[in-house]
């Protein structure tokens, strides 16, 4: 089944309502800690080699 086009009135209210659940969230006293680019949470696995993949290897 394919996904409905989104509506710029859709787009409104999904931010608005991410908006108002950081309001939510920071108002009960917890922080919202920024990472910098490049840094994962994703630890070493047991091959060395990260389960991500980001762009898959072309044949």
């Amino acid at each position: 089944m394919a996904n409905k086009p989104r509506t710029d009135a859709a787009i409104a209210r999904t931010r608005e309502q991410l908006a108002a659940d950081v309001d939510a969230f920071l108002k009960s006293g917890k922080k919202i800690k920024q990472i910098p680019m490049g840094v994962s949470g994703q630890g070493p696995s047991s091959s060395g080699r990260k389960q991500l993949v980001l762009k898959p290897r072309r044949a």
